[in-house]
């Protein structure tokens, strides 16, 4: 297997997005996904295969604002 997934988050509060540079294997990519999503449920996390032209594997949930 080939490392070319990277983590794509998105802020659930404030809209901010990003992209992590380090490449994973698809199941790291996947592990880590599930393990960052737990433990930071204000951010959205998903892998993308950084070799078939940056779209994410799993359609992006909607991100909202969480009222206080």
């Amino acid at each position: 297997m080939s490392k070319t997934y990277v983590i794509h988050w998105a802020s659930r509060i404030n809209g901010r997005m990003g992209k992590g540079t380090t490449l994973f294997e698809k199941q790291e990519a996947e592990q880590l996904v599930k393990e960052l999503n737990h433990d930071f449920p204000d951010i959205h996390h998903e892998m993308v295969d950084n070799g078939n032209e940056s779209q994410p594997v799993h359609p992006p949930e909607p991100v909202t604002a969480c009222q206080a």
